[in-house]
């Protein structure tokens, strides 16, 4: 059973504590914004299913977001709320209306406790039905409406003027509304990190990280999806040329699973990224990893997924026009030892083993009116092709307004 305990709630209560001391602290600022926008998106495969049984929908946003920053020097107290208007013209009638009302909520705080010693503290909850499943910042699959709580500490220390350790917890709690989906879509994650960081130069960062996440999952068919994983990884960050600059990870994770029918895994942990800048206008960037993974497939424990990706952006002169170019290539590995013995043919989609190729383009239009007021024109296309789930074609023009007043 997943753990319920309402972390915003909790930490609101704490950030109320601090408010005092910013009234008591001497100078500092108060910033405050409001902003209101629009999007309209258009997609030929609402639930991410197979050509067949494909279904289109036009959907809505209206989003009215207030930012406030209360600045008292050694404490950053930051705050937003943005409910949101969501209409469908073509809801899934199991587990969707044609409108809701959505909620995203966040709190931050830093503050220096001592002139070496600094605390970051963040929470965001969102109630939402954006596309759950995400690869590289690009929507892969989509399901229903969920709350979703990220909650992240950290503390970090100046040893020296190059050195630095930094000790952090995250924790990650989604909960979907369909009561067909929580059982096998319910999940929470938390994790520890402990890294220790060496800077040789401005352009040269050295680092090592030790890391042990959990993973839990509401489930069906008496499946145990639950396990543990300790990583080790040490990261590079080098500025090559003036114009290009890259970062390289490379560690070892292990997996214990909660069923005991499952035997440990380990595999490596590699991720690399080159970013070209060849003007202050034109940024381009390519990234690529591998690593053993929490599963996007049910009743699938974990995954080995292989990841490739890119990113480009143009702006053009001082038109106030940007464009942009992304796409990614995963494949994600499900072995027949990454899913419990005892789980029936019926908990799964296809076959107890094999693969997931997931291949999604995204492009986009930006004109910035003012600093105030932009608009956006986009289209994206995904495909999968799986033994183990649904494949599927999804194509999706969007547009939006934002202005800030």
């Amino acid at each position: 059973m997943l753990n319920r305990t309402p972390f915003l709630v909790l930490l609101l209560v704490f950030l109320t504590g601090v408010v005092p001391l910013f009234a008591a602290g001497p100078g500092g600022t108060t910033e405050m914004d409001f902003s209101l926008s629009f999007s309209a998106s258009h997609t030929d495969n609402r639930d991410s299913l197979d050509t067949d049984a494909a279904e289109d929908n036009l959907a809505i946003h209206i989003k009215p977001k207030i930012d406030a920053l209360l600045d008292r020097r050694r404490t950053v107290l930051g705050f937003f709320y943005a409910p949101s208007w969501r209409y469908w013209s073509n809801p899934n009638e199991g587990s969707q209306n044609d409108t809701e009302l959505h909620q995203d909520i966040g709190v931050t705080l830093d503050h220096v406790i001592i002139k070496r010693l600094k605390l970051r503290v963040r929470d965001v909850y969102n109630v939402t039905d954006d596309p759950a499943v995400h690869k590289d910042g690009t929507a892969i699959r989509e399901d229903g409406s969920y709350t979703m709580n990220r909650a992240y500490a950290g503390l970090s220390c100046l040893l020296t003027k190059q050195t630095m350790i930094n000790v952090a917890g995250k924790n990650r709690i989604k909960e979907y509304e369909d009561e067909k989906v929580r059982p096998d879509s319910d999940e929470e994650t938390s994790s520890g990190l402990l890294t220790f960081r060496y800077e040789f130069s401005d352009d040269f960062v050295v680092s090592v990280v030790a890391s042990y996440t959990m993973f839990e999952y509401e489930t069906s068919f008496d499946v145990e999806r639950g396990f543990q994983s300790m990583g080790y990884y040490a990261s590079v960050n080098k500025d090559l040329t003036g114009k290009l600059s890259a970062s390289a990870q490379a560690g070892w994770t292990t997996v214990g699973y909660d069923d005991e029918e499952l035997a440990d895994q380990d595999a490596p942990f590699v991720s690399a990224r080159l970013v070209l800048t060849l003007s202050p206008m034109t940024r381009f960037s390519v990234n690529g990893s591998y690593s053993l993974k929490d599963a996007d497939v049910f009743p699938f424990a974990s995954q080995r997924n292989s990841r490739m990706g890119f990113n480009c952006r143009h702006d053009v002169g001082r038109s106030g026009l940007s464009l942009t170019l992304a796409g990614s290539y995963s494949k994600g590995e499900y072995e027949r030892e990454m899913a419990s013995p005892s789980a029936p043919d019926e908990a799964f989609v296809d076959k107890r083993e094999g693969s997931e190729i997931a291949l999604s383009f995204s492009g986009g239009l930006e004109y910035r009116i003012s600093d105030k007021q932009s608009l956006r024109l986009s289209q994206s296309s995904a495909t999968a092709k799986a033994d183990v789930d649904v494949d599927f074609d999804r194509n999706t023009t969007g547009f939006s307004w934002k202005v800030i007043f």
